[in-house]
C-alpha cells in the first residue's frame, strides 16, 4: 500500500519535508505485555476467553482500550492482544501520538512507522569510519539486535522468577 504523507493521520515536517511519524516519537505507547504482566502481578484471575477495558491515565486524561486474550501455548494465561478503537483490530500495542490526541489507535490507522524505515538501507556499508575497520554497518547491527534480544532475554526471566515468587503460598 502506497501511502502519500497528505492522507496520512498524522506526518510531521522533516528536514526534506513531510514525513510519516515514528512509533519512537508518539507520546504514550500501551503495550498488552504490560497489561499482562500488572495483571499477574495483582492475581487477578486469568485466562483464555476473558476481556475487558484497561484504563490508563496519561498526564491526568483518563484513555481507556479494551483488551482480550486468546489461547496461546507459550503464554500461560493466554496471549493478550489490545482491539484498536478505530479498526478493530487485535493489535499488541496502541498509541497516542499527542498529548492532545483523543484515542488509543493502532500503528496502522495512525500511519506511524518504524525508524529503521525512514533510514537508508542498514545492510549498505555505512561511512569512511566502517569502511576505514572493514565492518558493514550490518553486522553492527546484528550485534546490536542480539545485545537487545540478550538483555530482553534476561529481564523476562527476572520477571518470570519474580512472579512465581509472589504466586507461591
Amino acid at each position: 500500500m502506497n501511502v502519500t504523507p497528505d492522507v496520512l493521520a498524522v506526518s510531521v515536517g522533516g528536514r526534506w519535508g513531510r514525513r510519516r511519524v515514528r512509533v519512537t516519537e508518539c507520546a504514550y505507547v500501551l503495550r498488552a505485555e504490560a497489561l499482562y504482566d500488572q495483571r499477574l502481578r495483582a492475581g487477578l484471575p486469568y485466562a483464555p476467553g476473558d476481556c475487558g477495558q484497561a484504563r490508563v491515565i496519561v498526564q491526568g486524561r483518563l484513555l481507556a482500550a479494551d483488551w482480550m486474550t486468546v489461547p496461546n501455548r507459550l503464554w500461560a494465561h493466554g496471549r493478550v492482544f489490545l482491539l484498536c478503537a478505530k479498526c478493530e483490530h487485535r493489535v499488541t500495542r496502541l498509541y497516542l501520538v499527542t498529548l492532545q490526541s483523543a484515542r488509543l489507535e493502532c500503528r496502522r490507522c495512525l500511519g506511524l512507522t518504524y525508524w529503521s524505515r525512514t533510514h537508508g538501507d542498514y545492510r549498505q556499508r555505512g561511512g569512511w569510519l566502517d569502511n576505514a575497520l572493514g565492518v558493514a554497518q550490518a553486522d553492527w547491527t546484528r550485534l546490536h539486535t542480539s545485545e537487545e534480544r540478550r538483555s530482553a532475554k534476561a529481564a523476562a526471566r527476572v520477571r518470570y522468577q519474580e512472579r512465581r515468587v509472589s504466586s507461591i503460598p
